[in-house]
């Protein structure tokens, strides 16, 4: 008890309470066309009127609990809403840490809600169209009784898994009235949400591994096929090892000298017009040429983006996830570059890959707007 004692005192836990909300109403003047009129307060005017504390304490080892009450309120007559409930819009509390995701128990927004928030510019007011199509669904902004789970972002992608029992399920009511409790609306609820938020490095990193493997499935069948011989397409290949050799030691002595907006942006143009040398190309030169230094500038480009990576997120999750990165685009590859050459032949490659850098450079370009200037990025 004495070691637990001193040990607790010499890395206390740290804990904070917060009071939010938003108050929101309006004065709504209706009048037909017989001419009746009506002027009414309304509940909630654009945005619902909440008020709510949450709070958390820190465990240690990098734990949390946490805790949200939150209710809605009709400021028209100070009411409560969602069937009066006191805390009606959310009450739970959580577990977990920023490595291993968190566990929540209690009343929970739904995954839908979470899924449809971020692009709802009514807020869930009255007049949402997502809150319309939310509730045609017989889904509840709320539901009782919910276990989730929320996983940790890695490589931008995350998971949500929500099991609720059913008990007092609320029956989902017009957008205008209030959650309600009925008999017989007992029913259990299974949801499961995917979301990906970060377009940019990720997916440039996956674009370029697309445009590889899409490419270099097929650069010894482009050679042969094209009646280069097989001595002239091998002793390509081995000269493309060695090159291959040089790029990543290279980009790690440049990264400190050259900015990493510049060599992002280029990269995968680089590698689309090798790509677009090799596979357009009929002599055995520019053939030889593109394969030789194709390879090249994938590695090159991700060396820095790489270290891009580690600047925008200390915690090194996203430079861990960079092998799920590259196995999504290399997995597409030869799916993709086999359907282009059978239905348009081997110039498609090329094409295609001048599609595939375009997206990948404005997912360089969107990722580096997060990056200070190009010259402090140099000099960090």
């Amino acid at each position: 008890m004495i070691g637990l004692g001193g040990a607790v005192g010499a890395a206390p836990a740290r804990s904070a309470v917060e009071i939010y909300g938003v108050l929101d109403t309006a004065v709504e003047h209706l009048r037909s066309s017989t001419g009746q009129h009506a002027s009414l307060m309304k509940q909630t005017g654009h945005v619902p009127s909440r008020v709510g504390l949450r709070g958390r304490e820190d465990l240690g080892n990098g734990m949390q609990a946490r805790f949200e009450l939150e209710s809605g309120l009709g400021l028209d007559s100070g009411s409560l809403l969602q069937g009066g409930r006191m805390f009606g819009r959310s009450a739970y509390v959580g577990l977990g840490s920023r490595q291993w995701g968190e566990v929540r128990l209690g009343r929970q927004l739904s995954l839908m809600q979470g899924a449809l928030a971020p692009y709802d510019p009514d807020h869930f007011s009255p007049y949402s169209p997502a809150l319309a199509m939310q509730l045609s669904d017989l889904s509840q902004t709320s539901l009782d009784n919910v276990a989730s789970y929320w996983s940790p972002t890695v490589g931008g992608f995350a998971l949500a898994l929500a099991f609720a029992s059913g008990e007092n399920a609320p029956v989902a009511p017009n957008p205008g009235a209030p959650q309600v409790v009925g008999p017989g609306t007992a029913r259990h609820t299974r949801a499961a949400l995917l979301t990906y938020r970060r377009a940019g490095l990720s997916a440039g990193v996956a674009a370029m591994a697309l445009v590889q493997a899409m490419v270099f499935s097929f650069l010894e069948r482009m050679g042969m096929d094209r009646g280069f011989g097989a001595g002239a397409v091998t002793a390509v290949l081995i000269a493309l090892g060695i090159v291959n050799l040089f790029p990543a030691p290279l980009a790690a002595v440049l990264e400190q000298r050259w900015p990493a907006r510049a060599v992002l942006c280029w990269g995968p143009l680089v590698q689309a017009s090798l790509a677009l040398l090799i596979a357009q190309g009929t002599a055995f030169p520019p053939y030889a040429a593109g394969a030789l230094f194709f390879s090249a500038a994938m590695i090159f480009t991700h060396t820095f983006a790489f270290g891009v990576l580690a600047r925008l997120e200390p915690s090194g999750r996203l430079v861990a996830a960079t092998p799920a990165m590259l196995m999504t685009g290399s997995a597409i590859g030869p799916f993709l570059g086999g359907t282009l050459v059978k239905s348009a032949g081997y110039g498609a490659l090329g094409w295609a890959a001048v599609g595939i850098a375009g997206a990948a450079v404005l997912a360089f370009h969107l990722a580096c707007r997060r990056l200070p200037s190009a010259r402090t990025l140099a000099r960090t």
